[in-house]
Parts: C-alpha cells; sequence; structure tokens
C-alpha cells in the first residue's frame, strides 16, 4: 500500500515556485499518464479470438457439386448442419439457385454434438446474377473458412466469419456489391479480389496478409490487422488503476492546496 504524507523536509523557493504555478504538477502528471500508457502497451499478449459461432460442436462443411447431406436449408436460406453430424456437405448448385432469386445464404458450423472441426471449405466455382448488393453468402465457421475455387457475381455480396482463419485461395469478382472478411486470428488473401461498386473488408485479430490483387474502382477498402492488440493482463490491471488514483489525487490536491507543498 502506498501512503501520502506531508513531506518533512524543505523545498526551495524555486522548486516551490514550480509547485506553485503547476509546471511541477503537471510533469508529475503527464510522467504517470505516460507509465500507464507503457504498462497498457507491455501488457499486450496474444492477439484477441472472437467465437463467431458460441458452440463447441461443429461439423466441417464442404460446398461443391455433391448431393446436399448430414443438414439442410431451412426456408429463409440458412444451412444447419445435422445436430450430430461430424461432416455435412452443400451442394453449389441449390446453393447458386437461392441466391439468385434474391435469397441469402447463410451457412453455419455449428450443431449439437458433432464433433468436427468446424471449417468451410469451398471447392466449387460459384457464379451467380443477384438482384441486390446485400443479398449474398454469409459464412460463418468455428475454425477456418477457405474458398479453394473462383466466386463471380454481377449482384452480392460476401460476408465470412471465422473464429480462426479466412484463406481465399480463388479469385473473388463482384460488379456490384461488398466482400467482408472477418477472422479471429488472421485473413489471407492469396488470390485477386476485384470490386466494379462497392467495398471490401477485412479485419483480422491476428494478421492481414493481403497477397493477392485488391481492386476496387468505385467504393472503399479497408484493412484491419489487430496483431498485437490484445487483452491486458489482469496482474497489471491494479498496477494502471493505482496509477490512474494518484493522478486523480494530485489533479485535485493541486486545485485545493498548492500552498502546503510551498512551505513543506
Amino acid at each position: 500500500m502506498i501512503l501520502f504524507r506531508r513531506a518533512t523536509f524543505s523545498l526551495n523557493m524555486n522548486y516551490g515556485y514550480a509547485l506553485e504555478s503547476g509546471l511541477g504538477y503537471s510533469v508529475i502528471k503527464w510522467g504517470l499518464a505516460f507509465a500507464i500508457v507503457v504498462l497498457s502497451m507491455y501488457a499486450y499478449g496474444q492477439p484477441t479470438h472472437y467465437d463467431f459461432t458460441q458452440s463447441i460442436h461443429n461439423a466441417d462443411i464442404t460446398i461443391s457439386p455433391a448431393p446436399t447431406s448430414n443438414g439442410s436449408f431451412s426456408a429463409f436460406g440458412v444451412f444447419t448442419p445435422d445436430a450430430s453430424a461430424d461432416v455435412a456437405n452443400v451442394n453449389v448448385t441449390a446453393l447458386i439457385a437461392y441466391l439468385n432469386v434474391g435469397t441469402s445464404v447463410t451457412i453455419n458450423t455449428a450443431n449439437t454434438s458433432g464433433a468436427g472441426g468446424g471449417n468451410i471449405n469451398l471447392t466449387s466455382a460459384i457464379t451467380w446474377t443477384g438482384i441486390s448488393p446485400v443479398v449474398g453468402l454469409n459464412l460463418n465457421a468455428f475454425n477456418d473458412i477457405n474458398i479453394n475455387a473462383a466466386t463471380t457475381t454481377t449482384t452480392g455480396s460476401y460476408v465470412f466469419n471465422a473464429d480462426d482463419n479466412v484463406n481465399i485461395g480463388g479469385a473473388m469478382t463482384i460488379t456490384t456489391g461488398s466482400m467482408s472478411f472477418f477472422a479471429g486470428n488472421n485473413v489471407n488473401l492469396n488470390s485477386a479480389a476485384s470490386i466494379t461498386t462497392g467495398y471490401f473488408t477485412a479485419i483480422a485479430g491476428g494478421m492481414a496478409n493481403m497477397n493477392g490483387d485488391i481492386t476496387v474502382v468505385s467504393g472503399n477498402t479497408s484493412i484491419i490487422s489487430g496483431w498485437g492488440v490484445p487483452e491486458m493482463e489482469s496482474s497489471l490491471e491494479p498496477m494502471v488503476v493505482l496509477l490512474l488514483a494518484c493522478l486523480f489525487l494530485l489533479s485535485d490536491h493541486q486545485k485545493s492546496d498548492k500552498k502546503v507543498l510551498m512551505t513543506a
């Protein structure tokens, strides 16, 4: 515990004047503020990971020409794997049919008791027309999203959420719409991404590795890497709180009683 008490030594007039004018307090207060910032920076550890599915039970889902299996679509275009499925498949033709009539498709890996890894793998090319830039394909994976084939659309968007990595290995082209990639760990763009009118967004809790060309003719591009922006260690939280308390105490004391320090 740190105790504050009146000093018993004498201050010379110059130092007393500095304190009286506020200079001394400013130095102390800014020093404490700097210490708080330094401690906060040292408190950073590994990147924060985000659980987009809120489930420890998942299936590995493949999007391919094979028939849909071990899961089903709702009337609103949401695909959910069967309760105990470890793996599931989404037929790419069925997926495209939803998109072409203006129904967004959402694919989730979470289920009731599956023991799969929670990955979503696209192995077949997707080409669709769409009727609205806000309609599109939404993928929510407990682990990785792996796009290993080309995707092309005239009007529509993609929103990929992965608790671990989003890996883009197939060229992605949109005429009007947006691409949004959110990863608790890394976003790895290894192929070209092209948008004529719309937005490209990549937000990674780890690293945003943009190894492919990104072209946005009309719109915005946002790439955010959160590597090294992590959670504060709990052991340092009391130190930061103490420093903040000292800062406020000094500020209040300066306002209320400068002359005591002049004669200490």
